[in-house]
């Protein structure tokens, strides 16, 4: 299973507005679409990194992060790739990796994707209300 996150069109409404010429997807994709994979991308990956614990561990796995490494199958199946302008994905195509995001009935979710998310998440707002002021400022023009 890909444990993956993909946002399309997040600056879509920018787009949207009345005489706003393609061309800007470019300057959009180059100050907000890659810069927000890029920080998804590299918590994500530091999510992931760590102290691992001995294969002799006893007990409940903890539901921490960073979540150690032991092999580094998981940390080299980190991905990223920017699909269009308003486009992107972060993802990992390493079996396991679903069981380490959701957890299993023996172990609690570590959600190393799903936390870098949601701190990213917390900057969009401020992020696109500068993409909506600059484009109206373009448009104006």
């Amino acid at each position: 299973m890909d444990m993956a996150v993909e946002w399309r069109g997040l600056t879509k409404m920018a787009q949207n507005l009345y005489g706003v010429p393609r061309f800007m997807d470019k300057t959009i994709s180059d100050w907000y679409t890659r810069p927000m994979m890029m920080r998804v991308w590299d918590r994500y990956v530091a999510n992931l990194q760590g102290p691992r614990r001995p294969r002799n561990f006893r007990g409940p796995v903890p539901a921490t992060l960073p979540v150690g490494i032991r092999s580094g199958e998981l940390l080299a199946g980190a991905n990223k790739v920017q699909l269009n302008a308003l486009a992107s994905r972060v993802f990992n195509a390493v079996p396991h990796a679903s069981y380490i995001e959701f957890g299993t009935e023996h172990m609690a979710p570590r959600r190393p994707l799903g936390t870098a998310v949601d701190v990213e998440s917390q900057a969009v707002p401020g992020q696109m209300g500068e993409v909506m002021d600059r484009l109206r400022q373009y448009a104006e023009n």
